[in-house]
């Protein structure tokens, strides 16, 4: 039987943090803003005026799956409605729960959300890749956990697929363009240490 665990405070995550680790490497295409390093940071900056709601879907004891959400108020044409959410706000192209199976952890996540207290006028979890099967079962897990489900697009995405490597995309560039990236990294080398901290 699987068991929701509901955390609302940030501070709370830290626990969790190795498991959060553990689930994402069997996240299929999991991406740097499913990271817990992400939702912190969102946390630390947007956080104020939301609501975090991040559910543990446990199996046997054992998490299986993690949903992170957020209340937030957004201003719409009917006026201000308090969103339930992923903790994205629009700075990446996609999001689904953390774990190997997201259909079930969202399934277990919604029935949680349905019996529990109600904090929020409209649920939408925007940003699912409708390409991937298990996301594009979304509409039916909110009906199927009583909630009325309407799709729509809220973005589009371009994503570009290299044929070739690295080696030989940089060598197709012209001498001129290839100089002006050089002379740009050394005046950022020149600024100080840079990490790369996505992919």
């Amino acid at each position: 039987m699987r068991t929701v665990a509901e955390l609302t405070k940030i501070d709370d995550l830290a626990p969790y943090r190795s498991v959060w680790s553990h689930l994402l490497k069997k996240t299929t295409d999991a991406g740097f803003f499913q990271t817990a390093d992400w939702l912190e940071a969102y946390w630390r900056h947007h956080g104020p005026g939301q609501t975090l709601r991040v559910l543990i879907v446990s199996e046997g004891g054992e998490p299986v799956g993690i949903l992170p959400l957020v209340v937030r108020t957004e201003q719409t044409r009917v006026g201000r409605v308090r969103v339930l959410t992923y903790p994205l706000h629009d700075w990446g192209s996609f999001y689904a729960p953390i774990g190997p199976d997201p259909a079930a952890t969202l399934a277990a996540g919604l029935e949680h959300v349905r019996r529990n207290r109600r904090d929020w006028d409209l649920m939408d979890v925007r940003w699912a890749d409708r390409t991937r099967p298990e996301i594009a079962q979304t509409p039916e897990i909110m009906r199927s956990a009583g909630f009325p489900a309407q799709e729509g697009v809220w973005a589009q995405t371009a994503i570009v697929e290299m044929s070739t490597t690295w080696e030989q995309y940089w060598a197709s560039r012209p001498e001129k363009w290839r100089r002006n990236v050089g002379r740009l990294e050394h005046r950022l080398a020149e600024r100080g240490e840079v990490t790369h901290v996505r992919y």
